[in-house]
């Protein structure tokens, strides 16, 4: 059975600093993957700074999610293995 999580985006200011203040989308979705543990293994390995950690694995996780899905389809069928090289290469051993 995969993870259930909820993910609310919240617009906090625009261009300008101005404030927004708007949810943008909330909303519930699965994983088959611990997303803390993928979060800390970004952190421990260095696979982009820190501070970029949790967008990087959440974008990541929420593109390759669908992309599983929908990988018979023309444009993610091409797109597949490319996602599939990519992580790939990104759990591979860093050499320092």
């Amino acid at each position: 059975m995969p993870h259930l999580y909820h993910l609310s985006l919240k617009h906090l200011a625009d261009q300008k600093g101005n404030s927004v203040g708007e949810i943008v989308c909330e909303f519930d979705f699965h994983n088959h993957d611990d997303l803390a543990k993928i979060i800390q293994k970004a952190k421990d390995n260095g696979v982009v700074p820190e501070s970029e950690v949790f967008e990087f694995c959440l974008g990541l996780k929420l593109l390759t999610e669908v992309a599983m899905k929908h990988r018979d389809e023309p444009e993610f069928a091409e797109f597949f293995p490319h996602l599939g090289t990519f992580i790939r290469a990104i759990k591979a051993p860093r050499i320092q």
